[in-house]
């Protein structure tokens, strides 16, 4: 297999083409195609399945796909993982088309690939890797009873100015960028740590540190930074998800319509629809230290078992061998 990055090194895309190039070593005879002239080096591999990952951020997006098209003309076969859905709905109608499979990582763009006339279209969401996001002893420095760890998109701000009053009065940790804008800044300076996105290793630590990590997932409606104009509602679970839980680590997650097709509230994570829900069960769970663990433990074992990049490779061949 010949796997193309998604071209760019920005936010969560090189950590994430590692861990997946990493399963397809265990799995297939991989190589990893960065830059250069795709179409000698399909020439030169002579591989079984081209996967482009993500896809629309490589820096020469119409080069790539001349590329493709050539590619499939040689009678080579590809594949894309779109690992953005539904957020840039808009770009990727007309992508689909492009090649012989599409993966998407939301069960709810399945259908409308289907519409848009692709033929060979699976729901493959992201996961974790366990060698990444595991469990790990940490210094003070990484500690916090409340943890979030991403970019402050206008929802996350919206939810976190609102319970801004609640963190005031624990140790907190939000990490990221833009989180400046939040209109409670000032009082919650102290407990930010504005930056770009953080290594693994760096995530994981604070993972580890958290006694609850939060997880706030996108909008799929925000027209200020989404392409979404097809309004393709959002379904399934972000990558965050499972890495949370991979470090064995509690998580008090909202709400997507896909969540306990993949874990059981209250036994395995614990979610919320309102700021006061998410006071009361961050306070509850802040003073059941047996509980909070019992419920991380068994998120741990669920995702070890079903929600790896091993398991998401061994699933996208399934799917490519017998269709």
């Amino acid at each position: 297999m010949l796997f193309v990055s998604s071209g760019t090194e920005r936010g969560p895309y090189p950590a994430l083409e590692i861990a997946i190039f990493r399963a397809l070593k265990e799995q297939v005879k991989a190589i990893m195609y960065r830059q250069g002239y795709l179409v000698d080096t399909v020439l030169s591999t002579n591989p079984d399945l081209v996967l482009i990952f993500h896809g629309i951020y490589r820096h020469k997006f119409d080069a790539l796909s001349k590329d493709i098209s050539s590619i499939r003309k040689l009678g080579f076969k590809t594949a894309i993982w779109l690992t953005d859905d539904p957020y840039y709905s808009s770009t990727t109608k007309a992508l689909c088309l492009q090649y012989d499979y599409v993966f998407t990582q939301d069960r709810g763009s399945v259908s409308f690939y289907k519409e848009c006339g692709a033929k060979k279209v699976f729901f493959l969401p992201l996961a974790t890797d366990p060698k990444a996001y595991r469990p790990l002893e940490v210094n003070p420095a990484y500690q916090s009873d409340i943890c979030f760890i991403g970019v402050a998109f206008d929802n996350r701000l919206q939810f976190i100015d609102s319970i801004a009053d609640y963190l005031s009065t624990k140790n907190v940790k939000l990490i990221g960028p833009k989180w400046n804008q939040l209109n409670h800044y000032s009082r919650l300076k102290e407990k930010i740590i504005l930056g770009k996105w953080l290594k693994p290793k760096d995530t994981a630590r604070y993972y580890n540190g958290a006694k609850i990590v939060l997880n706030l997932h996108r909008l799929d409606a925000d027209k200020k930074i989404n392409k979404n104009k097809h309004n393709i509602p959002a379904f399934s679970i972000n990558n965050r998800t499972f890495e949370i839980l991979s470090c064995k680590t509690f998580q008090l997650t909202d709400m997507r319509p896909d969540l306990e097709q993949f874990y059981t509230p209250q036994q395995e994570i614990e979610t919320f629809n309102s700021a006061d829900l998410f006071i009361k069960k961050a306070e509850y769970y802040l003073k059941h230290h047996e509980e909070r663990n019992q419920v991380a433990i068994d998120g741990y074992r669920k995702t070890l078992q079903e929600n790896t990049y091993d398991k998401r490779i061994q699933s996208l061949l399934k799917h490519v061998r017998n269709s």
